[in-house]
């Protein structure tokens, strides 16, 4: 209706990374415990840190960044 591809991505792109942003904020306390629980068994203890969660949380934002604006650019 008037929209150009670049916008159709930029929009449809930005609804899907709220989502992505909302998966992460849940996963990162849910993992945060469960890598305790986890690790509290071990006889060497290993701690998990902020930089492993922002690792992570940078590699899921780029994957899925790039996953969705592929896939609505093809789409646009």
């Amino acid at each position: 209706m008037g929209a150009t591809a670049g916008q159709l991505v930029s929009k449809l792109s930005w609804e899907f990374s709220k989502l992505l942003l909302i998966a992460l904020l849940l996963a990162c306390p849910l993992g945060y415990l469960a890598g305790m629980v986890l690790l509290q068994n071990f006889a060497y203890r290993v701690s998990v840190g902020l930089e492993t969660f922002g690792l992570c949380g940078g590699v899921l934002l780029l994957l899925g960044g790039l996953t969705i604006g592929l896939k609505t650019y093809r789409a646009a």
